[in-house]
């Protein structure tokens, strides 16, 4: 088994930010431009698990000998707080129409560098990796009298699950795989994405 803890940091420095104020004659949000040293930080933190298990099935047959599975399973869990908080002053909430309703605008939409994205994450992650290998009789082997096919060289499932959000807390679910056919000559990637929710 092994642990991982990691531990992600980034911060940007502006020597411009937006301010935006609703214009009641107007009935529409202003934006300004104010100069100053801004610092703009971004960071999150998780945990990551992972380990290794290997399967050996013997054959007694003439043609296949074995078949060996090697599994990578992994897990991992990562945070990260809301950056569009107040307390932070990465994002600013105003009035947008004459019924009061308010929306957050980024106080650095456009930035070069980009800004820290909106909404807390407590995320768990997770993903198997599978390696399938057939060994099987071969005559022109004069030393072992074997050959190693890989049915897959790879073959791995994958998602996250989202614990703060509302709705929809578990992501779309990827698969991918890659053989090899004609000795090796023609490799064969596959795709997919299934997603768990049905839309309405």
């Amino acid at each position: 088994f092994t642990l991982t803890p990691n531990v992600s940091y980034t911060e940007r420095w502006y020597f411009e930010k937006l301010n935006y104020t609703y214009d009641e004659n107007l009935q529409a949000v202003v934006t300004d431009t104010l100069s100053g040293f801004n610092r703009v930080a971004e960071y999150s933190g998780g945990i990551g698990l992972n380990t290794r298990l290997y399967g050996y099935y013997a054959f007694n047959g003439k043609k296949i000998k074995a078949i060996r599975h090697v599994m990578n399973p992994s897990i991992g869990f990562n945070y990260r707080p809301d950056f569009s908080t107040p307390n932070f002053d990465y994002s600013q909430e105003v009035q947008i129409d004459p019924e009061g309703n308010t929306r957050k605008f980024n106080r650095y939409q456009g930035a070069v560098y980009g800004s820290p994205g909106q909404g807390e994450a407590s995320t768990l992650s997770f993903s198997i990796g599978n390696n399938l290998e057939m060994k099987v009789a071969d005559k022109k082997d004069s030393v072992n009298n074997t050959q190693k096919i890989k049915l897959f060289n790879n073959l791995s499932v994958s998602s996250s699950y989202n614990f703060l959000l509302d709705s929809f807390k578990l992501a779309p679910i990827n698969i991918a795989a890659n053989t090899a056919l004609f000795k090796r000559k023609l490799n064969l990637n596959f795709r997919g994405l299934i997603d768990p929710y049905t839309y309405e």
